[in-house]
């Protein structure tokens, strides 16, 4: 079987942006070989690329979520974002992510967990705490991860929590390896459960 080369994979992804936003007039694909991701310039894009694309990382998310409902309580967003440097499969395909997405695995003496926008922050158990694990945020990371419930030491429910007060309760569903979002409780109190199947399907 011959290995598609790194220069090749970010060509082909390339080809997959330029075929998102298709007109050159509007968009232009750049691939970067040293560390294999694209950018889309995002001067003039059409209305349906519009504010769509951070050329900082690399990601695109569209103008128009996939669903969207907003009443009062925290709105049920699925605007999928795509990350060349993403290697994750989602329901949306190979490297799209979206806020429905957000999970924590969990590793040995650490965390990962993986946001909305595909993006991996690893948290550091802190020495000693194994009956109730503590985990150290990274350097210039704001949100915070707690331990909520346990079985023998290894976490079955964490608690995320971002500097605005909304938080994302993280449980066991199809792997107790990793821990998919549950509930959302938004800044005011408002919260959005979210059931799964034995799969971790919504």
């Amino acid at each position: 079987m011959r290995k598609t080369s790194p220069k090749r994979r970010v060509l082909c992804l390339a080809l997959v942006a330029a075929m998102l936003c298709p007109n050159p007039a509007y968009a232009r694909v750049i691939p970067d070989m040293n560390i294999g991701v694209i950018f889309i310039q995002k001067e003039r894009l059409p209305l349906a690329c519009k504010k769509a694309v951070d050329v900082t990382n690399g990601t695109f998310s569209p103008d128009t979520p996939a669903s969207e409902m907003d009443n009062g309580s925290p709105a049920i967003s699925a605007t999928p974002t795509f990350h060349s440097g993403n290697k994750d499969l989602t329901v949306w395909g190979l490297g799209w992510t979206s806020d429905i997405d957000h999970r924590i695995t969990l590793n040995d003496q650490s965390i990962t967990w993986t946001n909305g926008q595909g993006v991996h922050v690893s948290y550091f158990q802190a020495p000693g705490s194994t009956t109730t694990p503590v985990y150290t945020p990274p350097v210039n990371a704001y949100e915070t991860i707690t331990t909520v419930a346990v079985s023998s030491g290894v976490p079955t429910v964490l608690l995320e929590r971002d500097l605005d007060g909304t938080t994302r309760r993280f449980a066991v569903f199809e792997s107790t390896s990793v821990l998919r979002l549950s509930l959302l409780t938004d800044k005011n109190g408002n919260t959005l459960t979210y059931n799964r199947d034995g799969q971790g399907r919504l």
